[in-house]
Parts: C-alpha cells; structure tokens; sequence
C-alpha cells in the first residue's frame, strides 16, 4: 500500500486560484453578434431562456467578447470565472502520475 504525497499547502496555494474558463451570460444579442462571438468560445454557446451563455477559455477573450457584445447592445447579466476545484485538481495529479 505505497502511497506519495503530492501537495501540502493552503488550498488556495494547492490550486493557484487558476481560472479554467470564464462564462458569460448575455440578453439580447443578435444573430450576428452571436455568430462574432462563436469564434471565441471554448464550447457551444448555449441558448437558454433567460439568454445565451457563452463559455470563454480566458479572461482576454472575455474582454474581447464583452467589447463586441456591448457594441451589439446586449445586456451583461453576469460573467463567472470557473476556478480549478480540489476534484478536478486530484484528478489531473493521479492521471499525471500514472503516465
């Protein structure tokens, strides 16, 4: 039963408060401002009842995406950074090791 210790800190030292994506979510926005910002997008844009959301691999295309979003005259309803959790962060560890 041989086991290795990986991380000892603080979990915000452990993770690094990296941010894995960034979502976007918007009101109001065009067929062709949706089509702009497509071209951004780490995943499909999803179009929900209350507006789309828009899934952003960094905070660089977030502003690029609301500069162009905001030219279109679309509502921001909110813009979430999606942190690396303690999961996903032992998840990439053991997958690492076992390579």
């Amino acid at each position: 039963m041989g086991g290795r210790l990986r991380d000892v800190g603080r979990l915000d030292q452990i993770l690094k408060t990296e941010t894995e994506s960034v979502e976007l979510t918007l009101q109001h926005v065009s067929p062709q401002a949706l089509t702009a910002l497509q071209g951004l997008t780490q995943a499909p844009i999803l179009e929900q009842s209350d507006g789309v959301l828009i899934r952003l691999p960094d905070e660089q295309r977030l502003d690029t995406a609301l500069r162009a979003a905001l030219a279109a005259g679309a509502r921001v309803i909110s813009v979430a950074p999606q942190r690396v959790t303690l999961e996903s962060h032992f998840l990439r560890e053991v997958q690492g090791a076992a390579r």
